[in-house]
């Protein structure tokens, strides 16, 4: 099994009511901000993860360069 392709979407997800982080007083967030990546494997399985990013081209970067590195590795080497 190998590493197929690697994509990655910014996504500005809209929160069901105000929050209130404790960590950032005063902020009102009604939406939350994240990265959503998909590891596919040439045999079809799809590993999925989410982390915060730096807006749109942060996940072209990430998109970009994953797939520059790690397409064709084995996806289990985690180290």
């Amino acid at each position: 099994m190998k590493i197929a392709h690697i994509s990655a979407e910014f996504l500005n997800v809209p929160l069901g009511s105000e929050f209130r982080p404790t960590w950032n007083p005063g902020v009102v967030q009604r939406s939350a901000l994240t990265t959503l990546v998909k590891v596919e494997s040439d045999d079809g399985l799809v590993g999925i993860g989410a982390g915060p990013c730096s807006g749109p081209a942060g996940a072209q970067l990430i998109e970009n360069q994953f797939n520059r590195l790690l397409v064709g590795l084995d996806p289990l080497r985690i180290e």
